[in-house]
């Protein structure tokens, strides 16, 4: 019996939906199924960055708003 994976669900949903018609969003499902976080956080730094946003304060306002400050 197969195991469920649902990461695996997930990609295959996106790939449904873009096809290999892009390349950066075929780049992007290669890096999360090769479990590359250093790679996916770059391009999410790298996208931010173009859309002039902050990463750093993001991610300090997300942990203040779940308790997890230090």
């Amino acid at each position: 019996m197969p195991t469920f994976n649902p990461m695996q669900m997930i990609i295959n949903r996106i790939q449904q939906q873009i096809g290999g018609n892009n390349p950066l969003a075929s780049n992007v499902i290669g890096m999360a199924q090769r479990n590359d976080v250093c790679g996916l956080e770059q391009f999410a730094r790298n996208i931010a960055k173009e859309k002039g946003v902050d990463v750093d304060q993001y991610y300090k306002q997300a942990l203040q708003m779940f308790g997890m400050t230090k």
